[in-house]
Formats: structure tokens, sequence, C-alpha cells
């Protein structure tokens, strides 16, 4: 992100991005042929994942995280985890030197992509149309400023 001339941000409601989190996590995770629940290994490998995050996240935090996994509430999970992912990212787009610890540099603009506020599910090729049409739209801008 710090080297590159354009970043796209898409800003997508949260129970859209948690359903996606949904989907890529438990919708095809490693599932127990006999419940069809997701595994026991699974959730073990998700709470190691949880746990490597204990001194970004605090014990507290990382404890809920874990008491949702094995209550199988995963909107929480994924609401809880986004929230943390959440801020690390308002931190780096907000740090103009391209990162949180301020090491880098970022010279490249940045433009939203707001994916409809009410859906809550993402299409992705609804969304990467749109996104191809904020690009052209920024080339047409570029071209019409250079002629000025």
């Amino acid at each position: 992100m710090r080297s590159t001339t354009l970043v796209v941000r898409l800003v997508v409601p949260q129970r859209a991005r948690i359903n996606v989190l949904l989907h890529d996590y438990t919708t095809v995770g490693d599932k127990d042929t006999q419940t069809g629940k997701l595994s026991e290994q699974w959730k073990q490998n998700m709470e190691k994942g949880v746990r490597s995050l204990q001194k970004k996240i605090g014990n507290v935090k990382m404890n809920l995280l874990i008491q949702y996994l094995y209550a199988e509430n995963y909107s929480s999970f994924a609401e809880t985890a986004l929230s943390y992912y959440d801020g690390l990212y308002a931190k780096h787009i907000k740090n103009a030197e391209g990162s949180g610890n301020g090491a880098g540099t970022r010279s490249s603009q940045m433009i939203d992509v707001i994916v409809d506020e009410h859906c809550v599910d993402v299409n992705g090729i609804v969304v990467g149309q749109q996104i191809i049409d904020v690009i052209e739209e920024r080339s047409k801008d570029e071209k019409n400023d250079e002629k000025k």
C-alpha cells in the first residue's frame, strides 16, 4: 500500500462483512463427518490463531473470542474480530507515513468505493464493477486536469 499510486478502500456494511467471514471460515471449514458441524481440529486451529493475538488484543477479548468459538457463536466471533482489525486498518489509513508504526511513505491517492449500505452479502462481480468504474472516473478526471 505504500508504493502504489492508488489505494481503493471498500466501505462495506458490517452485516455483509460478517456474512463474508462466516462463509469463508465456517461454510468451507473442515466439517465433522458425523455431525456436519465444524470439526474440533478446525476450532483448535482457530483458537491457536486467536491466542497468537493475545498481546495485541488482551486476555479479555481473547477469552471472549475463544468462548464464542466453542459456543459456536460465529457471528459474534466475527463481529468481535472485526472490531480489532478495523482499528488496525483505521490506524494504518490515518497514518500519512503509510503504516501504523510510522515506517514507510504513502504517496498514493485514497479512494473509497462504497458498497450498498443495505446489502447483507457482497456480490464480487458488482463490487468489482464498482471499483472499475471508480478507477475509470479517476482516470478521466486526471486526463481532463492535464488538458487544462
